[in-house]
């Protein structure tokens, strides 16, 4: 298993969240807001909320009085929330902001036009402030109870109550009078009421459609936003099952600065859909037969083809196909009003041409063609691409091969490392689909049968239906452990039966089963029956099996007949074992490149997807009944023959550059991410599916999880930055943090019990509301990408020393005005000075010492040593060692650190020990 890096956060539990006035821009049109505190508490936790800076809600009777001053404007109709006889009324002179402590000054308050007589009362705006939508104060709130007899004790009026429809316990409170401030706390002190389950206020809140872009073919595109999918008009797959991209277009379209390159069999690149995001190399000039940028490559303006060694990375025989499709996925031009939309339908693409048809350049090709995307070329190195995408794979590891994607991972980007995605592999299973005769309409059964023969067993000696699509269009999938409604898996009582298996190396891809017979002895058989099946016109039977027995002798077979008709003998329909690679192929075993499986439109991997220890993440790649759509290449030599768009696009090959471009989202708005760094952030976000059990986040099927890339891009980071009494350091080894924006994140130290937060501060201010309460902890709620500075004072003992010292010295017994005090290393030196002069104080060695002693012909001695600031200095004078009664030569000597050095009078005495002590 490829490991993920865990970010170790630096992180305590969430205690309260509370907010400081800060101006933050909205979002889509939204208002400035601010921090003003303002929240409710509902469920027991504080919703904390935002207050628009220069808006305010009135009724519509009052628009006239308010608005003839020219200070107040209705909203233009369309942003206006028009409901019932509220409108929004904005400031006409502009908010600005103070200097000191970022404070919003309104033009007008809330109190001024309160303090006006009006018919109705004006109420400030509030802002949800994970997106900067507006909430609007409506006079009710929603309260629910344990006991509906509980509703006569609230402080309320209960005629002003009436059940919510739908619900035999929620109720909905008219509270016409009362401002918006005062329906919060009123909320708040429902939500703390005895009885009461929780309650909230019943805002008008405004909401935002996703990102919907205009290209065509987008409905098709289910990887990127499914609906669900109906089969001839009936319901086959559930809807959901999606990169979640429309959540990720909301933040991100892509930056045209980042690139990925597209190793593959060429990029055409007139494509309508394509042209506009095919990157150009600035730095070459076209056509002059001279490598400009010195890269080694001549005239390469927008990629290099390794298979003829030319620069036109175009597809060139009948099969060139596969590079445009992939392409793409990865970054077709979204929101132009025709065809499809890649991923990062605003990046660009570097084309690299490593195939022609179904030949490969070499190993000694790809090795160039993936430094060269990387940007390490020769003589000179040149941009390169931040990501490159490879979907094939299969081969034997080279070492040429593993050294250029060590070094692209390593060096490229400037040494953050390129971004290296590749595709898992198509030959993990051996499904096959087969088409009967058609079935006339009426009532028909179906039947398949595994039939053995007296001696040799091969491979899984077994065959395995995947499932069925049926002369009436239902569809069966085994998708329960128990066999489906009216089938007979064991109609022949003298013979073995069928039985569904739980296997996900063997599922289809379309449920979590399979069927299979139950054979355990040589000369047997075993029948699985269908349901009895109505038709009203002529169809076909459509099922995908999988067959691993010895070849010609052990069969899968199969028979129709219509009900109450005697059977047919069975038609054979396969044999023998079939050549399969379960685990993941190279290059995406590279310990260096992601590994992308496939999963279906049911979140199942798909049954080709190649697995096992080396998969980081799956994302849709088809394998089931609907196909990826994608570009294709235009005219006769595409997948679809008619046109230059195909829906039946699939394999690895395209889970792989739909990752490619959930990368290079990520990169569009966080460049300076290391490239390991965008491996985990795309594993960490990920949904768990398939229906398996994840180990630490883990499964060999699904790496970890599928990808959604909605809620990788509403991923806020924080940088932390944490002072310890005035001395720069970081609390650990990993300062940047990806959390979900209105998280509410709290700093602490190393050793938390032994600080208290002195300040902190955002940068940007707007993306961070921050709260500073009297208690020693502080907490802020993240919306977007923000560095949190924090400082941190120590708490001493009575003589000064830092806990956090103590502590770190187990300095700890029996409390830490004693520990300060202590001589543990008996050298003479209690703890607080060995603080103080920076010694071990479990270390003799390390005590206050005399560095130099020099004594002079006239009876002075001149002696140096190692001082402390702030501490004051005797001379002492013994004639033995640890005499009881020392003379003091001199006294309150203060400090010069880094030493101190003092001559002594002349010393009449007999010789003797001079000794130093120190004092606060």
């Amino acid at each position: 298993m490829k490991p993920l890096s865990h970010y170790k956060l630096l992180i305590a539990t969430l205690l309260l969240v509370l907010y400081a006035g800060t101006l933050v821009a909205g979002r889509n049109s939204t208002p400035e807001w601010q921090h003003d505190g303002d929240g409710y508490r509902a469920g027991g936790k504080w919703k904390p909320l935002g207050r628009a800076a220069n808006e305010w809600l009135a009724h519509t009777n009052d628009l006239h009085r308010l608005c003839r001053n020219n200070e107040l404007t209705p909203l233009a109709p369309e942003k206006n929330l028009v409901h019932g006889s509220l409108r929004l009324l904005q400031s006409t002179t502009p908010t600005t902001t103070t200097h000191q402590h970022g404070i919003t000054a309104r033009p007008l308050s809330l109190a001024t036009l309160r303090a006006q007589k009006t018919t109705a009362t004006v109420n400030p705006v509030f802002i949800n402030p994970r997106n900067g939508l507006r909430l609007l104060h409506s006079g009710r709130l929603i309260v629910a109870l344990d006991d509906p007899a509980t509703l006569t004790s609230l402080p309320i009026d209960p005629s002003q109550a009436r059940l919510l429809r739908g619900t035999t316990n929620q109720y909905l409170i008219s509270c016409p009078d009362l401002t918006a401030e005062e329906l919060l706390a009123l909320s708040s002190t429902l939500d703390a009421h005895p009885g009461v389950v929780w309650a909230e206020p019943d805002f008008i809140k405004e909401h935002q459609r996703h990102r919907s872009l205009n290209d065509p073919l987008l409905p098709d595109q289910w990887h990127l936003h499914n609906y669900g999918y109906l089969l001839n008009g009936l319901p086959y797959s559930p809807a959901g099952v999606d990169i979640n991209a429309p959540d990720a277009w909301d933040r991100e379209m892509g930056d045209t600065n980042i690139v990925v390159a597209v190793i593959d069999d060429g990029i055409e690149v007139g494509h309508p859909d394509l042209l506009k995001n095919i990157f150009f190399n600035s730095a070459e000039i076209p056509g002059n037969h001279t490598d400009d940028d010195n890269n080694g490559y001549i005239d390469d303006t927008y990629g290099w083809d390794f298979t003829d060694n030319t620069n036109t990375p175009e597809p060139k025989t009948s099969g060139d196909k596969h590079g445009v499709a992939v392409a793409g996925l990865i970054a077709a031009r979204g929101d132009n009003n025709i065809g499809v939309t890649g991923v990062a339908p605003r990046c660009r693409l570097l084309p690299i041409k490593i195939f022609a048809g179904d030949n490969f350049a070499g190993a000694s090709a790809l090795a160039e063609a993936i430094r060269y995307a990387a940007g390490l070329t020769t003589p000179m190195p040149w941009r390169g691409a931040d990501i490159i995408n490879m979907s094939f794979g299969g081969g034997a590891p080279t070492l040429a091969e593993d050294s250029a994607i060590t070094d692209a991972a390593t060096h490229g980007r400037n040494g953050k490392g390129t971004v290296i995605v590749g595709s898992s592999g198509n030959s993990a299973s051996d499904y096959y689909y087969y088409y009967t005769k058609a079935i006339p309409p009426g009532t028909n059964y179906f039947e398949w049968r595994y039939i053995k023969d007296a001696a040799i067993s091969l491979g899984d000696d077994t065959c395995r239906l995947g499932f069925v699509i049926f002369p009436d269009f239902t569809v069966e999938r085994f998708d329960q452990p128990t066999p489906p409604p009216d089938w007979d898996f064991k109609p022949d009582a003298n013979r073995p039966g069928w039985i569904i298996e739980d296997n996900p190396a063997k599922s289809f891809g379309l449920g979590r089963y399979q069927a299979r017979p139950q054979i355990t002895q040589n000369n047997t058989y075993a029948i699985c029956r269908s349901r009895p099946v109505v038709s009203t016109a002529t169809n076909s039977i459509t099922f995908f099996y999988w067959i691993s027995s010895e070849a010609n002798y052990d069969f899968i077979e199969f028979r129709s007949y219509p009900a109450g008709t005697t059977p047919p003998s069975f038609t054979s329909i396969d044999s023998g074992v079939y050549a399969t690679d379960p685990y993941v192929c190279y290059p995406a075993s590279h310990s260096n490149v992601i590994a992308v499986g496939a999963t279906t439109e049911f979140d199942y991997r798909s049954y080709f997807s190649q697995y096992g220890t080396d998969l980081d993440i799956v994302a849709p790649g088809a394998g089931g009944l609907v196909g990826i759509t994608t570009t294709d290449r235009s005219g006769s030599a595409g997948y679809n023959t008619s046109g230059a768009y195909t829906s039946d696009f699939n394999g690895t090959s395209a889970s792989a550059p739909i990752v490619s471009g959930a990368a290079a989202l990520l990169l569009s708005r966080h460049p300076d991410l290391s490239a390991t760094q965008v491996r985990d952030l795309l594993c960490a976000t990920a949904d768990k599916v398939g229906d398996v059990t994840y180990t630490d986040g883990y499964n060999d099927y699904y790496g970890y999880g599928r990808l959604n890339i909605g809620r990788l891009l509403w991923l806020a980071r924080v940088n932390t930055t944490v002072a310890f009494g005035g001395t720069h350091a970081t609390a650990n080894d990993l300062p940047i943090l990806f959390t979900p924006p209105a998280t509410a994140v709290q700093l602490t130290a190393t050793a938390a019990d032994y600080f208290d937060f002195n300040s902190w501060d955002a940068t940007p201010a707007t993306n961070a509301a921050i709260h500073q309460p009297t208690q020693p902890l502080t907490t802020a709620t993240i919306y977007d990408d923000t560095t949190i500075t924090a400082t941190f004072t120590p708490q001493t003992a009575p003589l000064g020393t830092p806990l956090y010292w103590l502590a770190t010295h187990d300095l700890t017994q029996p409390d830490f005005t004693t520990a300060e005090l202590s001589d543990t290393d008996h050298d003479g030196h209690a703890a607080w000075q060995e603080w103080q002069a920076g010694t071990n104080p479990h270390d003799p060695s390390s005590i206050l010492r005399i560095t130099s002693f020099k004594h002079h012909p006239d009876t002075t001695t001149t002696i140096s040593w190692h001082s402390v600031s702030n501490r004051l200095y005797d001379i002492l004078l013994t004639p033995t060692l640890n005499h009881p009664t020392p003379t003091i030569i001199a006294t309150n000597l203060p400090a010069t650190p880094p030493l101190n050095t003092y001559t002594t009078p002349p010393l009449t005495t007999p010789a003797g020990f001079i000794t130093i002590r120190t004092r606060p």
